[in-house]
């Protein structure tokens, strides 16, 4: 019976689109990350970004 009722959550939630939300939240969770770690990539990657203005 719970296996069920969880099916149907899913099932839901994939309608309304919330899977794309947490992909979204772990992508800012991962560059939030990577600038804590200070990270050369991301140091590269402010570089390009200040040099672009």
């Amino acid at each position: 019976m719970a296996k069920e009722s969880k099916l149907i959550d899913d099932e839901q939630r994939r309608r309304r689109g919330h899977r794309g939300g947490t992909r979204e939240a772990n992508r800012i969770a991962s560059t939030l990350t990577a600038l804590a770690s200070d990270s050369p990539l991301v140091r590269g990657d402010e570089e390009r970004k200040a040099s672009a203005f």
